[in-house]
């Protein structure tokens, strides 16, 4: 299935919206991939990514 993840990437003192999609099993897997995405990307930690929403794209 595919996700549709957004929210907040905090850089500093500032803050960033996303979107991002992603393929996934569940919702929890599509919320660890954004996580291991920006992880890898941005060199950010999960506590600077704030997931707010995440949807099932048909």
């Amino acid at each position: 299935m595919k996700y549709e993840v957004s929210g907040d990437i905090k850089m500093g003192i500032k803050s960033r919206k996303f979107n991002f999609n992603v393929e996934a099993n569940s919702e929890g897997h599509a919320k660890t991939k954004t996580y291991a995405h920006f992880g890898a990307k941005n060199k950010l930690k999960k506590g600077n990514v704030v997931v707010k929403n995440i949807k099932e794209v048909k």
